[in-house]
């Protein structure tokens, strides 16, 4: 039995029913259920229609892949924000609020701003003198020809839209492979092949899929995933496909495959 659809729509709709009952949990229920934190109780995805999803490319001039604009049609955001507590182990004390996945209807700020943290943060690191990579081509001596050479080269590398915090999607409807990266600066960090990879590894603490086990070395109670599932299906297996991304491809590879930089 396929516990984990393979087919993407019918995956969207899993992710969208086991984490609304993992998250309508009812926390008062006994210590040893796994329950969702308390800023998530009773949660719900709010999905966009698809002219919505036009309205949104037309506003930030973008193009929402195929699978994105999927995403955004039965997941997109949920009814609320992500809290992030001082004690992070408790959720207690003082918090502040981050987009939980951006919500395309209210996140302006946040989405504005992310459009362009790619270029900028990158930008930073360059003008720090971080980085400059050999394939760029010979290093300029000043800040201001470094710049021209690296805008230059960066108008033409894939478009990234953003998903959450620094996670984005390589948009090219050109590339066979449109990954999940992280993205802050020179600092790109494999998150996916697919949405598919990307969601599994995102989202595998937000699924009602696990039990409570005893632990009676340790006296514990711990989180066992239920019969049928394999913690294989929730790695990231694709990186290699990741190496056919222009520009991006260089970057994410620097440091596993020994990529020469003019660092």
């Amino acid at each position: 039995m396929e516990l984990i659809p393979q087919n993407y729509i019918d995956f969207l709709y899993w992710v969208k029913a086991e984490t609304e009952s993992f998250w309508s949990q009812d926390r008062n229920t006994p210590g040893n259920v796994y329950k969702c934190r308390e800023w998530m109780y009773g949660a719900k995805w709010i999905g966009m229609t698809e002219q919505e999803i036009n309205d949104i490319q037309t506003k930030y001039s973008i193009v929402f892949t195929p699978e994105h604009r999927s995403f955004l049609r039965i997941l997109h955001s949920i009814d609320r924000k992500r809290r992030v507590y001082d004690d992070v182990e408790k959720d207690e004390g003082e918090y502040v609020e981050y987009p939980f996945f951006f919500n395309w209807f209210r996140d302006d700020a946040e989405i504005n701003r992310q459009l362009n943290w790619p270029y900028n943060t990158i930008l930073e690191d360059i003008e720090s003198n971080v980085s400059w990579f050999k394939e760029w081509g010979e290093k300029p001596a000043t800040f201001e020809e470094r710049k021209n050479v690296f805008t230059r080269i960066f108008r033409t590398a894939p478009k990234l839209i953003p998903i959450t915090g620094t996670r984005y999607q390589v948009a090219d409807l050109s590339l066979k492979t449109r990954p999940i990266l992280s993205v802050r600066g020179t600092d790109v960090v494999f998150f996916g092949a697919d949405f598919r990879e990307y969601l599994l590894l995102e989202l595998v603490n937000e699924f009602n899929i696990y039990h409570a086990k005893y632990d009676e070395e340790d006296a514990i109670w711990i989180w066992e995933l239920n019969e049928g599932y394999d913690k294989k299906e929730f790695g990231l297996y694709g990186e290699e496909r990741a190496r056919e991304v222009p520009f991006w491809g260089e970057l994410l590879f620097f440091e596993w495959f020994g990529n020469n930089s003019g660092r």
